[in-house]
């Protein structure tokens, strides 16, 4: 009788292990093309990210660039001089300033998708979302902020 139950609990366990991996595999099928486009703060409007088929990040707060980086979608140890996990369930976002090649910033990608990027600076609490839009920076159509007035993302 406990030999069955010990069983039974292994077997959910495995059960357990096994829906979490495959879960986080499934959200996480996405490549650098994929990247490209247009990111938002679900947090903050005014913060844009875009991803450009140049490997460059170009960060926009209230419509101003404030920052050009290039990036990199990583699954090695140590990122940023951190040892962190590796395998298929671990990915990492690394950007380098374009202009100063020491600001370099790591961030373990905790969940992407077609419509959602959440990540987490390494070494750091709380998470980042972001939203992709199906618009550009020259058609904004009321997805983006420039602090113009309160606009929401659609």
């Amino acid at each position: 009788m406990k030999k069955t139950l010990k069983f039974r609990i292994a077997v959910l366990i495995l059960i357990s292990i096994s829906s979490l991996v495959g879960f986080r595999l499934i959200f996480n099928q996405m490549t650098n093309q994929n990247m490209i486009g247009i990111w938002i703060s679900t947090d903050d409007t005014k913060w844009i990210w875009e991803f450009k088929n140049d490997g460059k990040i170009y960060d926009y707060y209230n419509g101003k660039l404030t920052g050009t980086y290039s990036f990199s979608l990583e699954k090695t140890s140590p990122q940023c001089g951190m040892i962190v996990d590796e395998g298929p369930l671990f990915e990492y976002l690394r950007i380098t300033n374009i202009h100063d090649s020491q600001d370099i910033r790591c961030y373990e990608i905790l969940s992407k998708n077609e419509e959602y990027l959440q990540i987490r600076l390494l070494d750091q609490g709380g998470s980042i979302t972001f939203r992709k839009s199906a618009n550009s920076l020259e058609e904004p159509n009321n997805d983006f902020d420039y602090g113009d007035g309160v606009q929401k993302i659609n």
